[in-house]
């Protein structure tokens, strides 16, 4: 499997026409292919994006991320309703104005985690934060 490693967490704002600006910590490791899978998806009850860097890395992870103990043809059925392919433009930016939670915000967090990231409204992933920070005390 390729190797990719997305850690840490960034606060980005969107451009005027929803593109995200991909950190460059992690556009490096693109290379050439600069298709990615993005997928809309609820963690933890607030909607998110997450995003694959590969198709071997999506096929391999859907089991995990999704909470699945094995994939049958309707589960992939539905996660590829949920997914679209993006491509990464030569400014290292995507395109999220077709994923209807994400296309009048203006500022989100992506966040690492491991081999793919997710994208998260900014305010979402701060109020998450905090309610982790809260369970230390």
């Amino acid at each position: 499997m390729e190797k990719f490693s997305f850690l840490g967490s960034f606060d980005r704002k969107l451009d005027g026409r929803s593109r995200l600006t991909i950190p460059s910590a992690y556009n490096h490791q693109f290379g050439n292919d600069k298709r990615l899978i993005l997928s809309r998806v609820e963690r933890v009850n607030y909607p998110i994006i997450a995003v694959f860097p590969s198709l071997l890395i999506y096929n391999h992870n859907i089991n995990s991320y999704f909470g699945f103990d094995k994939v049958t043809g309707e589960v992939e059925d539905y996660w590829s309703s949920l997914s679209d392919i993006s491509e990464i433009d030569g400014a290292g930016r995507i395109g999220l104005r077709n994923i209807p939670t994400f296309s009048k915000i203006t500022e989100v967090t992506v966040f690492g985690r491991g081999t793919w990231f997710e994208v998260w409204r900014t305010d979402d992933f701060s109020e998450y934060s905090e309610k982790l920070k809260s369970l230390r005390k």
